[in-house]
């Protein structure tokens, strides 16, 4: 679960929801699709990707779950009582960690702040979150680190060696 949010920065109910026939485990991709049971917070499908251990992962959890349709959810359960479910699991294990504070959306900010620090373009880094605006992007989850100020001063400087 928490490998697939960092892989495409999906929101909670929008894993909770994914399907078994929208994955390709093969080719590491996927789509977060509406239905007429649920909708995404946007009300749009999108494009998900994933790393091949991620994949692998799944395929092993796959042969877990049976004939299940959903990736994580069990057929039944309601959408909300498996969101608490996982909100509960999640805030359990960053309280055993000894981490403050942080929710299963940080995850989600995680991702927008890595796709900045690794330079990806704002437009694409917007489609990749599934948002419908692309201020949300840059207002939320952009978040410049230190270092990245650090090394964009010695670019302009013309010594970018470190």
């Amino acid at each position: 679960y928490v490998r697939l949010a960092l892989d495409t920065g999906c929101r909670a109910g929008e894993i909770s929801n994914l399907l078994w026939a929208n994955l390709d485990l093969d080719e590491g991709t996927g789509t977060v699709e509406c239905n007429t049971q649920w909708r995404s917070k946007t009300k749009r499908n999108r494009f998900i990707a994933f790393t091949p251990e991620t994949a692998a992962r799944l395929k092993v959890w796959r042969q877990q779950r049976g004939d299940c349709r959903f990736v994580f959810r069990d057929e039944g359960e309601r959408d909300r009582g498996h969101y608490r479910r996982i909100k509960d699991r999640f805030d359990a294990t960053v309280k055993r960690s000894g981490i403050r504070r942080c929710t299963f959306h940080d995850l989600r900010r995680t991702v927008g702040t890595r796709l900045a620090a690794a330079g990806i373009n704002q437009k694409v880094a917007s489609v990749f979150l599934g948002h419908t605006d692309i201020s949300t992007t840059a207002r939320f989850y952009q978040v410049v680190e230190d270092d990245v100020i650090k090394k964009t001063v010695m670019k302009i400087r013309g010594n970018d060696k470190k």
